[in-house]
């Protein structure tokens, strides 16, 4: 940076000014404001940082969740699956109403609730799985089933009965 000087004599004369060739004050406030952009500059990357990493936690404790959710959920499908394919009646009979399966490294507690209903073969099923944990949680599904394999086994078993006796 140049400036022009005007002496007393009259003549004009350039002078070059350098930010090193400042007064002793000057220099001091240069690089005091050098040094507080800095802190300045760090403070702001640092707290930026620090709110992305939690976001990442974040997201990887959501990630978590939503796929112990996801094999609960698939657990109590197949749960509600397995009474639909026996039947109803059959299950409330001699199949387990309550068990444990472990899944991804979590524990998940079982339990279906069959209700017959006042009408013919219709059943209330409903399945509710558990875990526990620091993010444990629960699902349920509840779905109504017509037994037809029972009411079809009764009826043949009336039949039968009633063949014998004729006999």
């Amino acid at each position: 940076m140049t400036r022009t000087a005007i002496p007393t004599d009259g003549r004009s004369e350039r002078l070059a000014f350098s930010p090193s060739s400042r007064a002793g004050m000057d220099k001091t406030a240069v690089r005091a404001m050098t040094l507080i952009e800095v802190l300045v500059a760090m403070t702001l990357l640092s707290t930026c940082v620090a709110g992305l990493m939690a976001s990442a936690t974040l997201a990887t404790r959501n990630e978590q969740r939503c796929g112990q959710r996801v094999a609960a959920m698939y657990l109590a499908q197949e749960k509600l699956a397995e009474v639909e394919m026996i039947g109803a009646h059959v299950w409330m009979l001699g199949h387990p109403t309550e068990g444990t399966e472990g899944r991804n490294e979590t524990t998940y507690d079982w339990t279906i609730d069959i209700k017959q209903q006042s009408m013919g073969e219709l059943f209330t099923v409903q399945v509710k799985v558990e875990w526990g944990g620091p993010s444990g949680g629960e699902v349920s599904l509840e779905t109504w089933l017509n037994d037809y394999q029972a009411k079809y086994a009764e009826t043949e078993t009336r039949s039968d009965q009633e063949t014998t006796e004729r006999r």
